[in-house]
């Protein structure tokens, strides 16, 4: 079943537009740019297809996760491609 199927499609959007600007925010892109990427390397598929899950969990790991996901479908990596923010938070 896929998200808007059970989901109100205003909220899928409005949880993409928000990853998609976190992701931007954290990689040092665009938005344009981040959407293109995530578009083209099945991250959005990703976020619409699991929805129910994703908008649950922390934004932070989303995104890490969806890099993640967007290198296995042929990504490259992006400027700040590390962890060392997270290690910085702990």
């Amino acid at each position: 079943m896929e998200a808007t199927e059970k989901y109100s499609i205003n909220d899928v959007i409005e949880y993409i537009v928000f990853i998609v600007h976190e992701f931007a925010s954290t990689y040092y892109l665009t938005r344009r740019e981040a959407f293109n990427y995530l578009n083209e390397f099945k991250g959005i598929a990703f976020l619409e297809e699991n929805f129910g899950l994703e908008h649950t969990q922390n934004p932070y790991w989303t995104v890490r996760n969806l890099l993640e996901l967007c290198k296995r479908n042929g990504g490259y990596s992006l400027p700040k491609d590390d962890w060392s923010l997270y290690y910085a938070m702990s």
